[in-house]
C-alpha cells in the first residue's frame, strides 16, 4: 500500500486535557480509571503517545510499590529544569533514554538482559516468564531461576561493559518490583493510543464523544447512571425523552441545550417505532403527530403501549397543547391517546369516511376528534411522583432528578451541610440524608430484623445502608435522613430510631 502522507499524532490543547475527579471516560478506564492515577498523569503532563504508554505502565502494583510513579514525576521536573539524568552506560541511556531511565515495559527487562550482560533472544524471554509468572507449584523453582538469572544479569554487565556491581543491582531490583505486574510495550501503547483518541474526541467535538460514552453505557444501568452523573459535573444539561428531539441513540439536541437519551431505550418503543417518529417530525401540535395533511393516520409502528409509555414518560412537551397548557399533564394526554386509540386510527374526525359523509350530508357539523377526546378527559388526575418515579425506572431505567428532588430540597439540605449518606466514608458519623431505590427485609444470625436499603444521592451515586432494628419495608423512591455511621468493610449503617422521612 502506498502511504500518501504522514501526519504527526498528538496536539499540546489535547495533552492539556485537564483530568478532574469525573473525567473517567476520557481514558475510559484505561490511565485515568481512579484518584491516583488521575493525580499521577496530572503530575507527570504527558506529551506523547510513548509517554502516555509508560504512564499506563507504571501505574501498577509493582512500581507503584518502588514509588516509581513518584521518582517518575521528580526526574521529569528535574529534566525541564535542565538537569541531566545520571546513566550507568550509554546502552541503558538508549533502552530507557524515553522514559527517564525507569523500566516500564517487560521489553525493557529483555532488552538490558541481551545488550548489557549477554543474554540469547531465547534466555532474555526465559527471563521474562521467570520474573512475571509466580505459579504456586513452581514456586521453589522458578526462585531458584531467578537467583540464575539474577547472578547472570549482574555478572554480565560488570563483566562486558565495566559497570559498577551497584548500578546493576538496581536495575535488577527496578525489574523484581516491576515484575509484580508486568505490562508490555504493545499493550501500554495501544491504550495509551485509545486514551489519545479519547481526549482528542473530547477536546474537539464533546457533544459527540460524550453521546456515544453514553451510548456505550445504555446497556448497564449502574454504568450509564455513573456516566450521566460525571457528565453533569461538567456543567452539561440532560433533558427527557422527547419526540421531537431524541433519536435512535443518545444525542446532543442544540435546540434543547442538553444531552437526550434514546427514544429506541424506552421500553416498549424500539428501534422500528422511533424510526417511525423521527421520519414524520417535527411535530408541532397535536394534530401533527397523528394524521398526514389529508387526515388520515400514518402510523404504522407506533402502537398503543408505544404511545402510552411515551406519555408516562412524559415525551411530548415540546407538543403545542401541552406546552401551552391546554393538556394539563402526561396522564391527561395518556386518556386521550389510549382511551382515544381506536378513534384516533380513523382519522383525524374520529369516523370513518363513509361516517363522515352521511353526517355532512345530515348538515350536521363533525368536529375533530382531539377536540372531543381533550374536552372528555379535562378532569384527569395526573399521576403521583412516586408513581412516576417508579413509571421512569421501569421504562427507561432511570428517573428525573427534578421527580425525586422536588425544588428546593436540595437546597436545603446544602445550607445546612447535611451531606448524602453515600460520601460517609470510614468510621465517620454523620446527620446524612438518603432517597430509597431498593429495600430489603433480612435477619441477622440471630434472629434480629434489619432493612438493607439501596440509596442514592443527586449525582446517582448509590450505595446499601442497612436499617437495624427494623423489620418492615419502606417505601420506595422517598426522601429520608438518618443519623449514619460509615465502615469500610460494611458501608454505612444506621438504627431504626435514627431515621426519619423528609416530608415534600
Amino acid at each position: 500500500m502506498k502511504i500518501k502522507s504522514k501526519t504527526a499524532v498528538g496536539k499540546r490543547r489535547v495533552y492539556d486535557l485537564t483530568v478532574d475527579e469525573h473525567h473517567n471516560f476520557v481514558a475510559e478506564g484505561v490511565v485515568v480509571h481512579n484518584s491516583g492515577a488521575r493525580q499521577f498523569c496530572n503530575a507527570a503532563k504527558p506529551y506523547d503517545i510513548p509517554e502516555l504508554g509508560a504512564i499506563t505502565a507504571i501505574y501498577r502494583p509493582g512500581p507503584l510499590k518502588a514509588d516509581v510513579h513518584k521518582k517518575y514525576v521528580a526526574t521529569k521536573k528535574k529534566v525541564l529544569d535542565g538537569e541531566k539524568i545520571r546513566y550507568p552506560h550509554p546502552i541503558v541511556e538508549e533502552v530507557l533514554g524515553k522514559t527517564l531511565g525507569f523500566q516500564v515495559f517487560q521489553e525493557h527487562w529483555m532488552t538490558l538482559a541481551q545488550r548489557l550482560a549477554g543474554f540469547s533472544p531465547g534466555e532474555a524471554d526465559k527471563l521474562r516468564k521467570t520474573l512475571v509468572k509466580k505459579s504456586l507449584d513452581t514456586l521453589d523453582k522458578k526462585a531458584g531461576e531467578r537467583e540464575v538469572a539474577k547472578k547472570k544479569f549482574i555478572d554480565g554487565g560488570v563483566d562486558l561493559h565495566g559497570i559498577a556491581r551497584s548500578d546493576m543491582e538496581e536495575l535488577w531490583e527496578q525489574m523484581r518490583f516491576f515484575s509484580l505486574y508486568g505490562f508490555n510495550a504493545s499493550h501500554a501503547i495501544a491504550y495509551a493510543i485509545d486514551s489519545y483518541y479519547s481526549g482528542w474526541l473530547y477536546t474537539y467535538y464533546p457533544h459527540e464523544w460524550l453521546s456515544t460514552v453514553l451510548q456505550s453505557k445504555t446497556a448497564d444501568a449502574d454504568k450509564l447512571t455513573k456516566a450521566i452523573s460525571e457528565i453533569k459535573m461538567l456543567g452539561y444539561s440532560f433533558i427527557q425523552p422527547d419526540v421531537n428531539f431524541a433519536g435512535l441513540e443518545w444525542v446532543f439536541s442544540e435546540e434543547a441545550n442538553g444531552f437526550v437519551p434514546p427514544l429506541a431505550a424506552i421500553k416498549g418503543v424500539g428501534k422500528t417505532a422511533a424510526k417511525e417518529i423521527i421520519a414524520h417530525r417535527p411535530y408541532q401540535a397535536l394534530d401533527d403527530l397523528f394524521f398526514n395533511d389529508d387526515g388520515e393516520w400514518y402510523h404504522s409502528k407506533m402502537n398503543k403501549t408505544c404511545f402510552a409509555n411515551l406519555c408516562k414518560i412524559e415525551a411530548f412537551n415540546s407538543i403545542k397543547e401541552v406546552a401551552d397548557g391546554t393538556i394539563d399533564h402526561h396522564r391527561q394526554l395518556h386518556e386521550i391517546i389510549v382511551g382515544g386509540y381506536d378513534r384516533l386510527r380513523k382519522g383525524r374526525k374520529g369516523l370513518s369516511r363513509t361516517q363522515v359523509k352521511r353526517r355532512e350530508k345530515k348538515g350536521e357539523l363533525v368536529p375533530d376528534v382531539l377536540e372531543t377526546l381533550i374536552e372528555e378527559n379535562r378532569y384527569s388526575e395526573d399521576w403521583t411522583r412516586i408513581e412516576k418515579i417508579q413509571m421512569s425506572y421501569d421504562l427507561t431505567k432511570t428517573a428525573r432528578l427534578d421527580l425525586i428532588f422536588p425544588e428546593g430540597i436540595l437546597e436545603k439540605l446544602e445550607r445546612k451541610g447535611i451531606p448524602p449518606v453515600t460520601e460517609i466514608g470510614g468510621k465517620k458519623k454523620a446527620i446524612c440524608w438518603f432517597f430509597i431505590v431498593d429495600c430489603q427485609v433480612k435477619k441477622t444470625k440471630t434472629g434480629k430484623p434489619f432493612t438493607r436499603l439501596k440509596v442514592s444521592d443527586h449525582n446517582n451515586e448509590s450505595c446499601w445502608l442497612r436499617i437495624w432494628g427494623l423489620g418492615k419495608p419502606l417505601e420506595l423512591y422517598t426522601l429520608w435522613m438518618c443519623q449514619a455511621k460509615g465502615d469500610l468493610d460494611w458501608g454505612p449503617s444506621s438504627s431504626v430510631r435514627d431515621i426519619r422521612p423528609i416530608e415534600i
